[in-house]
């Protein structure tokens, strides 16, 4: 059992500020949601402007020896030179 001790007008009065103090509560969650909601909203944009912004960079590599399989023949005639180290120059 609830023993209230003051006037009914008293008892109004605080169920009036207690509903006033709920109401500025609500209000601040409601803010404070909407900042969130914007907040994440900014994190996609960023995140998706830095993923779109990004070059594609390929991956290969420009080889540093290269593998020539040829025939070396005299210039005169056109015939094959002799096994042996020869300096060549491209």
């Amino acid at each position: 059992m609830t023993v209230f001790s003051g006037s009914l007008e008293d008892r109004h009065q605080g169920d009036s500020k207690m509903n006033q103090i709920i109401a500025k509560l609500n209000t601040a969650r409601n803010q404070w949601k909407k900042f969130l909601g914007y907040f994440v909203l900014l994190l996609v944009v960023i995140f998706t402007a830095q993923v779109l912004s990004a070059p594609f960079k390929a991956n290969a590599a420009v080889p540093k020896i290269l593998n020539f399989q040829g025939k070396l023949t005299k210039t005169s005639d056109g015939t094959n030179v002799a096994d042996g180290n020869y300096s060549m120059q491209f």
